[in-house]
């Protein structure tokens, strides 16, 4: 399951596709922000049994497997050995003691692109790359001593400098091959719904790769699926149309020749529209899964979700931020002031702010919060954050961060000069033992102020880990359950959710850069 929430800019499968050299730069200089109590450490990023999917179309398939240099000695040189473990080793490990049934694919079969890797200095990882011959590997899987296992290839790393997390140290590279892989084109849709109430029919698409006729089946997910892996980590309230809502057949037949199948679905309108106006909190969607009906035949992507709009809207990126300011929030730290998050410049410069008592002069005053006054009214379409900086400062990216706006056209809680210097020039950290009463008794006032304001959650990004893999730039679009009320909203609220306080990473969390993308049009019509 792909963890649910907004992927940064540049995923992890972009940078496989693009990579061409066995070993690319995925680090930055971070050694002087990492606490000194952090220790070294080479890991496989993935570890465990990883399920590669391919198709004998693909031919020579290639994967790419990260491994991480963790700790404060990133500007050391690691070296590192690729060992691959034979098939006595896979049965007394696995096998014979754990009942499972790998067989290690010949070494014909799949190709190592360098066994000896170098971490170079300044890098926090780098991949290495394994070709599969997808189509001898397939006709290995047909001959009979070979029915009934798996077939992989078990990666090992070891290092002559650094200590090997023996936890994260294995990698079971489980090819699966088939004639035919078929994969959903996209995990989300939007259907626009016919405004005159008349039917309103609309496609997805389904990929395959391979020269085979191949079908596949659809159901629809569970209520209690679609909250645990969609709804709650979106935080958005999903909800299923009813079989009276919709038509579509569960059953397709993807034709050989074919690599790309537009698979119909028709919604009532009227039904859906209705809906959608008297429960103005809900968003309705069709979600599906599907799987394959055809023996060999192996699914990629299998999740879809349909999501219903009354209305279609459009977007446009709010480049000029120069009139933005802070209106109030949390104290900001000395090196991460409050202006710092709209000032268009990405360096990894950013609000910073912290929570808990581990950091130096802290005190736990909960979950760290702006309110940005954009100087003028917008309707609010998308929301972004820049965490993280080239693979660097990730040990300050947040777990989560919920995003609000509001109808509230002025909000003044009143600072004086001082309380404003309080909060980000001076970045006050209070005075030698712990946050000074003034400024306690400042945040208790300005809590107490924000609890007053009619706050409309918009979205949440959550799950994120402090890991370079999660630097990068995340989105989250206003619901439609939200943009059907038309809020024009002059501020915006963002509220941090640490990592867990008991951790070095709890500490403190900072954005680099808030971003905006204001609605365009409404069904072509112009917003001002």
């Amino acid at each position: 399951m792909t963890p649910k929430y907004i992927i940064p800019a540049l995923s992890l499968a972009a940078a496989m596709a693009v990579a061409s050299t066995s070993c690319s730069d995925i680090g930055d200089d971070y050694s002087s922000i990492v606490p000194a109590q952090y220790n070294n450490s080479i890991t496989i990023k993935e570890s465990g049994l990883i399920e590669v999917p391919m198709s004998v179309a693909d031919g020579q398939y290639c994967y790419e497997v990260p491994l991480l240099k963790n700790g404060v000695a990133i500007q050391s040189e690691a070296e590192i050995v690729l060992d691959v473990m034979n098939q006595e080793w896979i049965d007394e490990n696995y096998n014979n003691t754990q009942g499972t049934h790998y067989r290690v694919i010949p070494a014909t079969m799949y190709t190592i692109h360098d066994y000896h890797i170098t971490i170079r200095p300044g890098q926090s990882g780098c991949s290495a790359r394994v070709t599969f011959d997808a189509p001898h590997i397939f006709n290995e899987m047909q001959k009979p001593e070979n029915d009934g296992y798996d077939m992989v290839v078990p990666l090992r790393i070891v290092s002559a400098n650094e200590t090997v997390n023996s936890a994260r140290s294995l990698a079971i590279l489980h090819a699966v091959v088939s004639p035919v892989v078929v994969s959903l084109q996209d995990e989300r849709q939007k259907i626009k719904i016919n405004d005159d109430g008349s039917a309103t029919t609309a496609t997805f698409v389904i990929e395959k790769r391979g020269e085979y006729t191949s079908k596949v089946h659809f159901d629809v997910m569970s209520a209690d699926y679609l909250e645990q892996n969609y709804s709650i980590p979106e935080d958005i309230n999903y909800r299923i149309l009813s079989p009276s809502t919709y038509q579509m057949e569960a059953d397709v037949e993807i034709p050989a020749e074919a690599t790309f199948l537009n698979h119909p679905v028709t919604f009532d309108a009227a039904a859906i529209s209705s809906l959608i106006e008297a429960n103005p909190d809900y968003t309705f969607v069709l979600p599906l899964i599907m799987t394959s009906a055809t023996e060999g035949t192996v699914t990629d992507r299998s999740e879809i979700l349909l999501i219903c709009n009354s209305h279609e809207y459009t977007f446009i990126d709010v480049t000029d931020r120069t009139g933005w300011k802070v209106a109030y929030g949390t104290i900001a730290m000395p090196y991460g002031r409050y202006d710092f998050i709209f000032d268009g410049v990405e360096d990894g410069e950013g609000w910073m702010s912290y929570i808990n008592d581990n950091f130096p002069n802290s005190q736990n005053l909960g979950r760290p919060y702006v309110v940005v006054d954009m100087g003028n009214r917008s309707m609010v379409g998308e929301i972004g954050v820049k965490l993280g900086h080239n693979n660097g400062y990730y040990d300050v990216i947040p777990y989560g961060i919920d995003f609000y706006i509001t109808t509230a056209t002025d909000l003044d809680p009143k600072l004086t000069y001082t309380e404003e210097g309080l909060l980000n020039s001076r970045g006050n950290w209070g005075n030698d033992v712990s946050v000074s009463d003034e400024y306690i008794a400042l945040d208790t006032r300005l809590r107490e102020f924000d609890a007053t304001v009619d706050w409309v959650k918009v979205g949440s990004i959550t799950g994120l880990r402090n890991e370079p893999s999660a630097c990068g730039t995340y989105w989250i679009t206003v619901p439609p359950a939200v943009l059907n009320r038309a809020i024009m909203s002059r501020y915006i609220k963002v509220v941090l959710i640490p990592q867990l306080p008991s951790s070095e990473a709890g500490n403190r969390s900072k954005i680099h850069e808030l971003y905006m993308r204001r609605v365009g049009t409404i069904d072509g019509n112009p917003v001002y």
